[in-house]
């Protein structure tokens, strides 16, 4: 009785006469596994890649599977559709994301979750720049330029940012733990719930700076203009005083 099981070299014009026919050779159990993720759903929020997917969909041959091949329904196509392009973007954004961390420092950069621990950022140019949860421990930022970035929850322990300029940054639960900041710029920086323990801030301007709910203990704020424009006493530790 001849073998069901499909030869290598079967398999193999299988491949090439799915190739002339216009589609590209999926695992028969990837379909089925994406189609289950999109059960039900549709394309109607992507139209342009769905219908460049419906061409790149594979056209199964049954000796590629060898059983018998089923033609699919019509409601189950925009739903294997739409699961392979949801793939392909998760996909091409995880990778735009990891390249992002080796990019230069810019205005408007993306190291959103990037580690720069350490680095040398001395007066670099990071104006609008995505810094959301990225991590600058022990990083030389002095004089470096971030006004309006976003570097929320972003963690800044134990960096030098001397003379920095954070002037409208949003810096909510961001973690700058005992961070060198003599001289630095926060106007209108948002601050909400940031960790400022034990950071040295003289000089820094405050002005009109959002602090609800930012832990100061211990922060050094002699000679600070505070967020009402009133300068703190070299006593400031904590609070202005």
């Amino acid at each position: 009785m001849p073998s069901t099981i499909p030869s290598q070299r079967n398999r193999r014009s299988a491949h090439y006469r799915t190739k002339r026919q216009g589609g590209l050779p999926f695992p028969p159990v990837l379909l089925t596994s994406l189609r289950r993720i999109c059960l039900g759903r549709r394309c109607s929020m992507f139209p342009y890649p769905c219908v460049f997917l419906r061409l790149a969909v594979p056209r199964m041959h049954p000796i590629s599977t060898g059983m018998r091949q089923e033609r699919p329904s019509p409601s189950s196509r925009p739903s294997r559709t739409c699961a392979a392009w949801l793939l392909l973007t998760a996909l091409t954004l995880a990778g735009s994301a990891q390249a992002a961390c080796t990019d230069p420092a810019a205005p408007a950069v993306n190291w959103r979750r990037c580690y720069m621990d350490g680095r040398d950022l001395k007066s670099a140019p990071l104006e609008g720049a995505m810094l959301r949860e990225a991590t600058f421990q022990r990083s030389d930022l002095t004089a470096a330029r971030l006004a309006q970035a976003d570097a929320y929850r972003a963690k800044f322990l134990s960096a030098r940012m001397d003379g920095v300029v954070l002037d409208g940054a949003r810096l909510i639960e961001a973690d700058l733990t005992r961070a060198e900041m003599t001289g630095a710029s926060l106007k209108e920086a948002d601050l909400r719930n940031a960790k400022l323990v034990g950071a040295i801030m003289k000089g820094a301007d405050l002005t009109g700076a959002r602090l609800e709910g930012a832990d100061l203990r211990n922060a050094d704020l002699s000679g600070a203009r505070w967020t009402d424009g009133r300068i703190c006493g070299d006593a400031s530790l904590g609070q202005c005083h």
